[in-house]
């Protein structure tokens, strides 16, 4: 008997293709713990990039992508491969970036790749920097941090950071 879909909209879009008869998948929306390279779509396979280790593994007839966090693979999405029609994703991003309770509008979350081989992670006030296996842990003091950052890292400047309501942290508002 198969276990019920964990409850997870699909709203999430990655790509595969096929070369010399291996399917990769292509993921550089996700963010956080997602791959940077594409994945070759075979099980128990495990994909090395530096310091990132990512494999597919097969639950419940789906294929779900897992990444090693803190020393333990983690799962990240499932997937049944079944192809999604481009508009499901218009619905389900403008659900995503307007319902009040949605984690994209609650929380402030960002994230970069440095010229200089740094990824830049922001969810909320915390800052993490990883950058050849190790992982630097900060906290953004007030907004101008948050600006300052975005023209270090991000490499733009968005005076916006002054002003915009970010939900999960009050302190700010």
């Amino acid at each position: 008997m198969m276990t019920p879909r964990p409850s997870a909209p699909r709203t999430h879009m990655f790509l595969t293709v096929v070369l010399d008869g291996t399917t990769y998948v292509l993921d550089p929306g996700f963010g956080g713990h997602g791959p940077l390279v594409p994945l070759p779509l075979v099980e128990n396979v495990e994909t090395r990039e530096g310091p990132d280790v990512h494999r597919f593994t097969r639950r419940d007839g789906e294929w779900l992508l897992e990444a090693k966090i803190a020393g333990v693979m983690s799962p990240l999405w499932m997937t049944t491969l079944e192809p999604e029609s481009p508009i499901d994703f218009v619905m389900g991003n403008h659900f995503t970036s307007t319902w009040p309770e949605s984690s994209f509008v609650q929380r402030l979350m960002l994230r970069t790749l440095t010229p200089d081989g740094r990824r830049v992670s922001v969810m909320n006030r915390d800052v993490t920097v990883a950058q050849n296996g190790t992982f630097e842990k900060t906290q953004l003091e007030d907004r101008a941090a948050l600006r300052a950052l975005l023209a270090t890292d991000f490499e733009m400047d968005l005076p916006e950071v002054e002003r915009i309501r970010i939900p999960t942290v009050p302190e700010w508002d």
